[in-house]
């Protein structure tokens, strides 16, 4: 994908790093794209941005007219939440003898066997990739021009604009020569 559009942009020197900030379909959304400076500096970009607050980071970003060349993607997660529910004490929702779904439905006897999250994160040129301005803060347009060009491994953050929260996070390898299938990893941070 490639657009020029003014996107929230910010340098992350103490990360050494770069962030660009698009709308994500529509506008309730962010994709945000943590692309380090170092070809090979993912792990350590990936290790600073475990402890920088990133939201903090949303509200200093400029919009200057940033010419956009980005990798189309597509990643599919299915994970199955069960046993993490059942260790945080979420227990009864799976027992055919104690749970209880009365407020929901009318039907008696309904449990829980499983539970699994599925989540396709996909960015293509019908993503719905606006310019205009992200979250709260107030917007600083910017006179300088830059190129923002995702050609090495980067992390990315899917954020809700309106709650302003972090609701995925990923890491993006990209092919190593002609031939090579993409790769990629997906978490799910809550």
């Amino acid at each position: 994908m490639t657009n020029k559009e003014y996107y929230g942009y910010r340098s992350l020197k103490d990360i050494n790093a770069r962030m660009l900030v698009m709308p994500y379909a529509g506008d309730k959304f962010c994709l945000v794209i943590i692309l380090p400076k170092a070809i090979d500096g993912i792990y350590e970009v990936e290790e600073k941005m475990s402890k920088t607050n990133l939201m903090k980071e949303l509200q200093l970003v400029t919009h200057p007219e940033v010419e956009v060349f980005l990798p189309r993607f597509k990643i599919e997660s299915k994970l199955d939440l069960t046993n993490d529910l059942k260790s945080l004490g979420i227990v009864s929702l799976f027992d055919p003898e104690i749970s209880d779904f009365s407020g929901l439905i009318k039907t008696k006897g309904l449990y829980l066997n499983k539970v699994v999250q599925k989540t396709v994160i996909e960015v293509n040129d019908e993503s719905g990739f606006l310019g205009h301005s992200i979250l709260a803060a107030p917007k600083r347009i910017s006179t300088e021009q830059r190129r923002f060009k995702v050609d090495h491994p980067f992390l990315f953050y899917v954020v809700n604009t309106e709650w302003q929260n972090v609701l995925y996070v990923g890491r993006y390898r990209m092919p190593e020569g002609p031939g090579c299938t993409m790769s990629s990893s997906f978490s799910f941070r809550g």
